[in-house]
């Protein structure tokens, strides 16, 4: 089992904390080809990199687009209230031209 870091804004590095969030999505690059069942993930708090958690995972489901992901994984285990949103703001910081496939961890304490 391998251990990967992430980094998440504080909005949703609190979301994971609070239990409202159980889904990490991604862009699925060469770094999350590598994450499988079982694996863990210290996720660092952009914001304060002293501040961290670990989480295992515990699913990985893949598709070509997040709208298609989001179809699988409900928006609000993803830390959004609707399918609308999530995409609005994953658009922001990945955009679907560098898309080669995308990613829904399923992660747990």
């Amino acid at each position: 089992m391998a251990e990967h870091t992430m980094h998440l804004r504080r909005t949703y590095f609190d979301l994971f904390l609070h239990g409202e969030k159980t889904v990490e999505l991604r862009l699925l690059d060469e770094k999350r080809k590598k994450i499988q069942l079982g694996d863990t993930i210290r996720f660092i708090c952009n914001e304060n990199e002293d501040e961290s958690f670990v989480m295992k995972v515990k699913g990985l489901v893949v598709t070509k687009t997040f709208n298609e992901l989001l179809a699988i994984i409900p928006a609000t285990k993803c830390g959004f209230p609707d399918v609308e949103t999530a995409v609005q703001t994953i658009e922001q910081f990945c955009p679907s031209d560098k898309q080669d496939g995308v990613l829904g961890i399923i992660l747990e304490f």
